[in-house]
């Protein structure tokens, strides 16, 4: 039986999808190819920035077209460079929580109200 040699094992690369690729991280140089699942990441973020008031909607626009036509990485970052890493929004769990549990006293002090009469 042959045998093929196995290919080396490459490092992760130190950009991509979990590094900031297209929120400003440094690429200059790198040409790595764009996915559609990127492009949309990257609608979102503009989407974001646009309903923030960062962008008119003329420049949403042009940069709407970029994001379509671009090709690797490297352009999809030249169309947040300019604007302010993402924030995540609040996880909203504490407050789901909160009003159950909120729920659940006005509840009881009903049943309680109710039983003193």
């Amino acid at each position: 039986m042959i045998q093929h040699p196995t290919p080396p094992s490459r490092p992760a690369p130190p950009y991509g999808r979990h590094h900031g690729a297209y929120r400003g991280g440094n690429l200059s140089g790198v040409h790595v190819r764009a996915s559609d699942s990127d492009r949309e990441r990257a609608l979102s973020a503009l989407r974001e920035h646009t309903a923030a008031g960062r962008l008119s909607l003329d420049e949403f626009a042009e940069r709407v077209a970029i994001v379509y036509s671009a090709r690797t990485l490297q352009d999809l970052a030249t169309t947040t460079a300019d604007l302010p890493p993402h924030e995540p929004t609040a996880d909203s769990r504490p407050l789901v929580i909160a009003f159950v549990v909120a729920l659940i006293v006005v509840v009881l002090f009903a049943v309680l109200y109710s039983l003193a009469r």
